[in-house]
């Protein structure tokens, strides 16, 4: 029997390749308590009455942070915000081919949007402060650049989901950080009757979102095909689905930054 050199050379460098990869991502991303990590994104992830208690207190801190033009107030509601589970939940949902996960992350992110937008949008009408401040117009002016910043953010986020030596609290503030003031301002928007403010800050939560979700389950995938040694459709559709998602506002927001 003859002997194939090319495939003694394929599979010398597929294995070269291998050994490769492994030396440099096996501890940083290795993940043997894979049953623990899916059990705290979905008890963090579900509507009950502390993940509702931290919502309402981060709207309300926030909403009353930008009305006071105070960041260090704003920062308080970013830290405690909660939102940055369903998106987490999404992701893994699509990684690990959980179609619950990623209807029930839906809906709870939806009701999410729809409880803060309402309940900023009532604050700021009973509050005595309703300028449009310096800490409101810098969350009216969606741009690129804000996208590349919620792509490190939801890296960041689901890399510390994944190492144990990545602290969770530092994912949740760098996750945080992008979601909650847009939908507070939002809500500004809507009580004072400007629609152009509301529109600015859904849509800046809108692609703070897209980037976040892609680039966490970008690495949610990455580690599922570590583990599984195969790519599926599923998670094929997931990705193609948020990346196409995430080009349409990028296109969005290119051109709007280039007209500024």
């Amino acid at each position: 029997m003859p002997i194939d050199m090319k495939q003694i050379f394929r599979d010398a460098r597929q294995n070269a390749a291998g050994e490769i990869r492994d030396s440099i991502f096996a501890k940083d991303t290795s993940f043997e308590e894979h049953d623990k990590f899916m059990r705290s994104i979905d008890e963090n992830s579900r509507f009950t009455e502390s993940f509702l208690a931290l919502l309402a207190a981060a709207m309300v801190i926030c909403t009353l942070g930008l009305l006071m033009n105070s960041p260090a107030v704003i920062i308080g509601g970013m830290i405690i915000s909660p939102i940055m589970w369903p998106i987490m939940k999404l992701s893994a949902g699509i990684s690990f081919q959980n179609r619950s996960y990623v209807w029930r992350a839906a809906v709870l992110l939806i009701v999410s949007v729809i409880f803060a937008v309402l309940s900023s949008a009532v604050i700021t009408m009973v509050s005595p402060m309703k300028a449009l401040d310096a800490e409101i117009l810098a969350r009216t002016t969606p741009g690129i650049l804000d996208i590349v910043v919620a792509l490190a953010s939801g890296l960041v986020g689901a890399l510390a989901m994944i190492k144990p030596r990545i602290s969770e609290n530092l994912a949740g503030v760098a996750i945080a950080v992008s979601l909650m003031p847009p939908l507070c301002v939002s809500g500004i928007g809507i009580a004072l009757s400007n629609g152009l403010v509301a529109g600015a800050g859904m849509f800046l939560f809108i692609e703070n979102v897209a980037a976040i979700a892609f680039a966490a389950t970008a690495v949610f995938v990455f580690y599922a095909y570590r583990v599984t040694g195969h790519m599926t459709v599923f998670r094929k559709r997931g990705l193609t689905v948020l990346l196409s998602i995430l080009a349409v506002i990028s296109l969005i927001s290119l051109i709007i930054t280039l007209q500024r």
